[in-house]
This record gives structure tokens, sequence and C-alpha cells, in this order.
């Protein structure tokens, strides 16, 4: 059985996630951090390779990281 505050959580994430998408996108410096360590994950880590996106949010990186060859854990 899952918790009430659990359901009421995963709606409000769910509700507000096509926006924080787009809101984190709008910013240009979040645009050039995450565009830096996708750079240094793929300039370090081999492809193929198993990797954990701790705090994935709605999964951008996860889905940039399994489309270049990793294999993720979001």
């Amino acid at each position: 059985m899952t918790d009430v505050n659990e359901d009421r959580s995963a709606r409000c994430f769910d509700s507000i996630a096509a926006k924080y998408d787009e809101l984190i996108s709008s910013v240009p410096r979040n645009t050039w951090v995450r565009d830096a360590f996708r750079s240094l994950v793929a300039d370090t880590v081999v492809p193929g390779s198993l990797l954990l996106d701790f705090g994935c949010g709605t999964g951008m990186d996860a889905l940039w990281y399994a489309q270049h060859g990793y294999r993720v854990i979001a």
C-alpha cells in the first residue's frame, strides 16, 4: 500500500515536469553547466559504462547518456 503523501508528491512532480524542463533549459547558465558536465563524462567515461544519475529530476541527462551508449540508473 502506498502512502497518501507519496501519491500526492508523485502527482505534484508529474504535473510540473514539462514546465520544469522548459524553465531549467531556458537559463543559459544551466545549459552551460549541463553541457560541460556531459562533455566531462564523455571525455572520461567509456561508453557502455554504468552511470548513476543521482538526483535525475525528469531524466533529461539520463536520456542523453543512454542515447550516447551509457547504461544508466536514474
